[in-house]
């Protein structure tokens, strides 16, 4: 799946900021299971339609989580690409995550009022190779080399590929890792599963 992290504790204006629809509230649990499925597992939001999970904030940040959301790539002249850098500049930084194991893909992206910072992702395919920005302290701290333009074309240099386990570590130290929701101090809240726009 994949996510955005943006830096509001104001969901509401997450959900206008994607043009969302019909937001009913819903814990985490059940909200992340909804988001990956067309069928939902739990009987009360139980239908055929695809669903966007919103969640309550997070030590500032909001997430909006769902394989239904625009999904953000190197071609700067797509929607999804405008639209993230757009959503930089109304909530002074805005995050992208991707972890898609069926294709072996990864992806962390930041953007800080209206401007790419850093960019990194990699897949089996080579569209999804994107390498943008100056690596961050967060990445250095995975202990290995990530590939880069200049690591792929030499085979003498020992690059790693990274993991969903290097997504959530760089969430964590950019955001907030929704694989570890449970151990932030934050109130109990609900979020909520929306539909969206088309």
């Amino acid at each position: 799946m994949y996510w955005y992290a943006l830096r509001t504790e104001t969901t509401q204006d997450v959900i206008e900021a994607f043009d969302l629809q019909n937001p009913r509230p819903i814990n985490w649990e059940f909200g992340v299971q909804a988001t990956g499925s067309r069928k939902y597992r739990y009987r009360r939001y139980r239908n055929k339609k695809p669903a966007i999970f919103i969640s309550p904030p997070v030590c500032g940040w909001t997430l909006a989580i769902g394989n239904w959301l625009p999904y953000l790539s190197n071609d700067e002249t797509s929607s999804a690409y405008q639209l993230f850098l757009h959503l930089s500049s109304l909530f002074g930084e805005a995050q992208f995550f991707d972890s898609l194991r069926n294709v072996d893909t990864y992806s962390w992206v930041k953007a800080v009022q209206g401007r790419l910072v850093r960019a990194f992702s990699i897949g089996q395919y080579e569209e999804y190779f994107w390498d943008g920005g100056e690596l961050t302290k967060a990445e250095e701290g995975l202990g290995y080399l990530l590939p880069s333009f200049e690591t792929l074309l030499d085979e003498k240099i020992p690059w790693k590929w990274p993991t969903e386990k290097d997504v959530l570590q760089i969430a964590g130290e950019w955001s907030v890792n929704p694989g570890l929701i449970d151990q932030y101090d934050v109130p109990q809240s609900l979020g909520f599963l929306c539909d969206p726009s088309n």
